[in-house]
């Protein structure tokens, strides 16, 4: 279950951030003064291959694939977000969705409508590319 840790410091006045974390998934959440959602970024499949979705009020999606970097054992680099155009797992949203039992219903099914409405928007771009590189008659 995603817990939230009571010590995420913030740094505005005008919003508050909040963190949620579990073994495999992290929330990172913005709120502004009336505790509406400004944004949040979702990471998950901390222990495989990790990636992040965001959502900002003022930005919209974003998708991406969070590279450690720890691809050497002999040196460590700072871990980087490179772009990542391909849909994330089908089951994000239910997985989200169990694990997120332990916070405002409100928040959950903000994240959780944000995440299904853009997997709708990566079906929908993805057979548009299909139907694009079909061959011609």
């Amino acid at each position: 279950m995603l817990t939230e840790i009571p010590s995420t410091i913030n740094h505005s006045e005008s919003s508050r951030r909040r963190w949620f974390s579990n073994a495999n998934m992290d929330l990172f959440l913005w709120q502004g003064k009336a505790d509406e959602v400004l944004g949040f970024q979702f990471c998950y499949d901390k222990n495989h291959q990790e990636r992040m979705f965001s959502w900002f009020t003022d930005t919209g999606y974003q998708h991406c694939h969070i590279d450690d970097g720890e691809a050497s054992p002999k040196r460590n680099m700072s871990p980087i977000l490179l772009a990542n155009a391909n849909p994330y797992d089908q089951d994000l949203v239910s997985r989200f969705c169990a694990n997120a039992v332990n916070i405002d219903p409100r928040i959950a099914s903000c994240v959780a409508q944000h995440l299904d409405h853009f997997l709708e928007l990566s079906k929908q771009l993805q057979t548009t590319r299909d139907t694009d590189q079909s061959p011609l008659p």
